[in-house]
């Protein structure tokens, strides 16, 4: 397991009665929002990157062959900046999208772990 992530949050007050948040478009990624019933006002998408695995490097391209695929993100069409994000919402059956700008950036938390994977 491992690896790390962004968390997109959004705190929305007075939504629109009958509007649903979708999914949010960050950098180069399209993800699911999800909600926490104990605090409904709040939004997160979770964009998860996998730990990083071994990889050949040689200097024969045969012996790379293996080597996973890098994750490039999936491309959704929308130039965005790390300020950036583009909300994506369904209401009375139609399917709407709205640009957010001023997207704030936090200071990552750290978590370490042992190497036989216990957490502190």
């Amino acid at each position: 397991e491992g690896g790390s992530g962004i968390n997109v949050v959004f705190d929305i007050q007075n939504l629109e009665p009958g509007v649903q948040l979708d999914s949010v478009f960050y950098l180069t990624h399209k993800v699911v929002l999800e909600t926490n019933p104990q605090t409904a006002n709040l939004y997160v998408g979770r964009i998860t990157y996998a730990a990083k695995q071994d990889m050949v490097m040689s200097g024969e391209a045969t012996d790379e062959y293996g080597n996973p695929v890098p994750d490039m993100g999936s491309k959704h069409g929308y130039e965005l900046t790390r300020e950036q994000a583009v909300l994506q919402y369904q209401h009375k059956g139609k399917t709407y999208v709205t640009l957010v700008k001023g997207v704030a950036q936090k200071e990552q938390l750290n978590y370490p772990s042992t190497s036989d994977g216990t957490k502190y």
